[in-house]
């Protein structure tokens, strides 16, 4: 509570110097109980008081004689062109009884500025850290379905190898019969005019034994030129599930720091409103 007489006065001879003293750009009035005794416009702005000015019917000047006790505004741009707050103290005598009124404003052209920076990066903020989670999800699909195809080229090169064993038993038959043709020639050879029939069934069997070869071989090749392929498209596939994981873990990191800033905007844009 501001007592004392002297008081007015003091705050009277402050008044044409609180530019002076002050670091930002304030405007000061003192008031007895009815009017303006005192004022200094600030050096940005000017709300159009004069010494002798009757107080206004309202206002914080009005509302701290009324209540007795400080009170705080924030006066909006569209009233004279500008945005500040206003702080009005009562000044008692030493038997508290109000004698007057000592107010100071504060432009809010800075905090309006930083506000609108803080303002814009939260909403940049906000954008960012929706591709951040964007990235994050595609990157745990991708490593996902990378996982999943891993587990499908392993079982791939698992069902290649199966069917290279039954090849492999193919192979054999084609073999045996192949020698089975042989041993039927050889006999009808022998066996001379009555073994002519036999000689024929001998021949086709020799050429179904070469077809079949022929088409193992193919088939071999196929299988060799797929296995290759399924071998890279593992190696490849791992190693985009390496990737997958990483970006993964980085954008988490990112996203940590995405909040660590953005819980030091929210304490700025919380000290802004103490200017």
């Amino acid at each position: 509570m501001i007592k004392g007489k002297d008081l007015i006065q003091s705050f009277v001879n402050v008044t044409p110097f609180i530019n002076r003293l002050l670091p930002i750009d304030v405007f000061m009035d003192v008031a007895d109980t009815e009017k303006i005794i005192a004022y200094q416009a600030a050096e940005g702005f000017d709300i159009g008081e004069k010494t002798g000015d009757i107080l206004p019917d309202r206002g914080a000047m009005r509302e701290a004689l009324r209540t007795g006790k400080a009170v705080e505004i924030s006066v909006p741009q569209d009233v004279f062109g500008i945005s500040f707050k206003a702080r009005v103290e009562p000044i008692y005598d030493e038997d508290n009884q109000i004698i007057g009124l000592v107010g100071v404003g504060t432009s809010m052209e800075v905090q309006d500025r930083l506000n609108k920076i803080l303002n814009d990066f939260t909403s940049t903020y906000e954008e960012i850290n929706k591709s951040i989670q964007q990235i994050a999800m595609n990157s745990q699909t991708l490593a996902y379905v990378s996982e999943k195809l891993a587990n499908f080229t392993d079982t791939t090169k698992q069902e290649i190898s199966k069917t290279g064993k039954i090849l492999k038993i193919v192979s054999n038959i084609s073999r045996d019969t192949n020698l089975l043709g042989l041993n039927a020639a050889i006999e009808a050879a022998r066996t001379g005019e009555n073994g002519k029939g036999f000689a024929v069934v001998a021949s086709e069997i020799r050429r179904l034994s070469e077809d079949s070869s022929r088409s193992l071989k193919e088939i071999n090749g196929f299988f060799e030129s797929l296995n290759n392929s399924i071998e890279s498209l593992d190696r490849q596939v791992r190693e985009a599930s390496d990737i997958s994981q990483d970006q993964a873990a980085a954008t988490e990191e990112i996203a940590a720091s995405m909040q660590s800033i953005s819980e030091h905007v929210n304490q700025l844009v919380q000290f802004s409103q103490i200017l």
